[in-house]
């Protein structure tokens, strides 16, 4: 939607840049996307004990998605 904003790049392909600069520092990239904000709360809950980091591209539920926030608040990592 909208290239002349947002180019034309693919998730996939944010996605392997993404993991080809992971593995460049020895670092696993795991990858999910979801529209279902339970989807992303079960996936940050499921990642405690298991990695380090989480990075989040929450866009518009950043202004609802308080389960989401309490999830991330709760991660022992950035």
């Amino acid at each position: 939607r909208q290239p002349e904003v947002y180019g034309t790049d693919t998730l996939e392909d944010h996605v392997a840049r993404a993991r080809a600069r992971a593995a460049g520092h020895g670092v696993e990239l795991e990858h999910l996307q979801s529209n279902h904000e339970g989807d992303l709360v079960e996936a940050v809950h499921a990642a405690r004990g298991r990695h380090d980091a989480i990075v989040v591209n929450a866009a518009a539920v950043t202004h609802y998605g308080w389960g989401l926030h309490d999830a991330l608040t709760a991660f022992d990592g950035p």
